[in-house]
């Protein structure tokens, strides 16, 4: 079993978008084993049993490239609270290789190259910020879609947003998901359905909308939100 590091991750998902091969792309890390483990306090006990079974079914889909914490030498020296994560997720998804989570906040931190590639074309966004997102892509990518699902308990209206979203896929080339754990489901749900590509995108897209007063996101604190915003604007215009 192999965990890329993030720069390895973003060239191997870049490497395959150049060869036009289909991406599909979902991301685990601490919230996602606390809700696969029933330890989230803050989610109501009959929402976390469900969301637990659907992302422990989730991740184990082949199909797709999994992509979960990378372990650094201080946390191996430690053998901290994330050495403890990235065993279980990868041993319960059980796939041969993984990347590394934070792919796509090291992208928007530095070039934005692969993440404006990925709003280009037929798009379809999937988020609880998808009225937000609207205003803000409205002028930059006209061909971009939204659909927008419930910011709390989204796994409640899970077989709903699944069926909304089976009927339309096939009209996008890629599908953009932003909508907490749920990401996650229907990412590997759609892997036979449709042959989009399918992007689980985290909330780095609070970053893309310069909201990150709405998720805590420590490695914003460094970076020029603003002006990568303006790379990524301009990579997609």
């Amino acid at each position: 079993m192999e965990v890329m590091d993030r720069i390895e991750t973003l060239e191997y998902l870049k490497n395959k978008w150049s060869k036009d091969e289909r991406l599909v792309v979902s991301r685990y890390s601490d919230g996602e084993y606390l809700l696969m483990n029933n330890m989230a306090g803050h989610v109501a006990e009959s929402s976390s049993k469900l969301m637990s079974n659907l992302l422990i079914k989730a991740i184990s889909m082949p199909g797709q490239l999994v992509c979960i914490n990378y372990l650094k030498p201080h946390n191996t020296a430690r053998n901290d609270i994330w050495c403890r994560v990235q065993e279980y997720l990868s041993q319960t998804g059980g796939q041969d290789i993984y990347g590394c989570c934070n792919w796509n906040v090291y992208d928007f931190s530095n070039d934005n190259e692969l993440l404006a590639k990925l709003f280009k074309g037929n798009v379809l966004l999937v988020a609880g910020l998808a009225d937000e997102a609207s205003d803000f892509f409205k002028d930059i990518q006209p061909n971009m879609a939204f659909y927008k699902t419930p910011s709390k308990g989204a796994v409640l209206k899970y077989k709903e947003i699944r069926s909304d979203i089976l009927s339309i896929c096939d009209k996008y080339k890629t599908i953009i998901f932003a909508c907490g754990p749920i990401s996650k489901v229907l990412t590997a749900d759609f892997i036979d359905r449709c042959e989009c590509n399918l992007i689980d995108m985290g909330a780095v897209l609070n970053a893309i909308l310069n909201m990150t007063n709405k998720w805590p996101m420590s490695w914003a604190k460094g970076v020029d939100i603003e002006n990568q915003i303006k790379k990524l604007c301009e990579g997609i215009v």
